[in-house]
């Protein structure tokens, strides 16, 4: 939200990519960005704005959902790893 109170309207998807990355709680969340194949050029590098993966436009919802379900796998198997490095904490006995 803006200094008045109204939420602010993003006119491009890296825009959000790097306001995202920016909080704390979204730093490693897959973002997947669709574009058409027209913005699809040699200047685009999506993983230098932070975007996790692009769908190109038109595409069907099978590879939409695969996609999503490779990088949610991901982040649960980063969790995993992350949880197994934490020590224990002392149970209280009272």
């Amino acid at each position: 939200m803006g200094s008045d109170g109204r939420v602010k309207v993003v006119d491009h998807g890296f825009e959000l990519t790097t306001r995202l990355r920016q909080l704390r709680a979204y730093r490693t969340t897959p973002i997947l960005l669709a574009t058409s194949l027209s913005d699809f050029g040699p200047s685009f590098r999506p993983s230098t704005e932070g975007v996790t993966d692009v769908i190109i436009k038109p595409f069907l919802l099978v590879e939409l959902g695969l996609k999503c379900r490779i990088h949610l796998i991901g982040v649960n198997e980063r969790w995993v790893r992350l949880s197994a490095s934490r020590k224990p904490e002392p149970t209280d006995p009272g």
